[in-house]
């Protein structure tokens, strides 16, 4: 069992970017977009270039400092953290998951260097038209 949780809600608004974490916190952490935000929020880490995640993104990570990941969004978006204190070896991977929403199938991915990318795409239409 982990020593230490951290479960903490986010209410974004500001036009100034929120830290998870206000000193280092080093955790194991799952990061969640409310499914019911009415569109993407931003999120940076280390005060790098910002990433859109839609509504109900969860991003999952291990051996995380929450302090260098920063939120911002439009009023009354939301964002939760579910954490636990590390095990004694930290890997630091992290695993992207979308709601049912957002199917990964549709997404191409778009090559970078070193052999990695980013993912992007858009969803087929939808209805009978």
């Amino acid at each position: 069992m982990p020593a230490n949780a951290v479960l903490k809600s986010f209410v974004l608004g500001l036009p100034t970017w929120t830290k998870l974490a206000e000193s280092p916190t080093v955790v194991q952490a799952t990061v969640i977009a409310d499914p019911t935000n009415a569109g993407n929020i931003s999120v940076r880490f280390r005060g790098g270039i910002s990433t859109n995640w839609p509504p109900g993104a969860s991003v999952s990570f291990e051996s995380v400092d929450l302090s260098e990941i920063e939120v911002r969004g439009s009023p009354n978006y939301k964002v939760l953290v579910a954490a636990y204190a590390p095990g004694s070896r930290p890997r630091g991977r992290s695993a992207l998951r979308l709601s049912q929403k957002y199917s990964p199938e549709y997404a191409e991915v778009i090559p970078g260097n070193g052999g990695t990318g980013e993912t992007g795409g858009e969803l087929p239409p939808t209805g009978g038209g």
